[in-house]
């Protein structure tokens, strides 16, 4: 049941990451530029994500169950598709959300540092 779980997200994550790729390549170098020996690297990554997710569900139940391995594979998966996601829509429209996400941080953070 938690593997299922993970996979799902993985697997959605994943083509977001696709689909969002596909529109930018559509918009910005027209529809023939898509090809699908390009898409079909989207296999050998969803795949690899679900071994890391198995091994790291292994990790818990041989190695520690106080340490979430699989939920922590997870975040790693989430952060890198999101990146890919941002970078995809960054291209296609000029915005970057985690760009913006993170000069917030950084003003909040010189404004606390300021007050002291």
């Amino acid at each position: 049941a938690p593997l299922t779980t993970a996979f799902t997200v993985a697997i959605f994550l994943v083509f977001l990451d696709t689909f969002s790729k596909v529109i930018v390549v559509g918009k910005t170098q027209g529809i023939g530029a898509i090809k699908s020996w390009k898409l079909y690297r989207v296999v050998p990554k969803t795949i690899f994500y679900m071994i890391f997710i198995i091994l790291g569900q292994l990790c818990h139940d041989f190695i520690d169950v106080e340490i979430p391995f699989q939920k922590l594979v997870l975040v790693g998966i989430i952060g890198i598709e999101v990146y890919s996601i941002d970078e995809n829509f960054e291209e296609l429209t000029g915005f970057s959300f985690i760009k913006r996400i993170l000069e917030f941080t950084k003003k909040i953070t010189q404004i606390k540092s300021d007050r002291q």
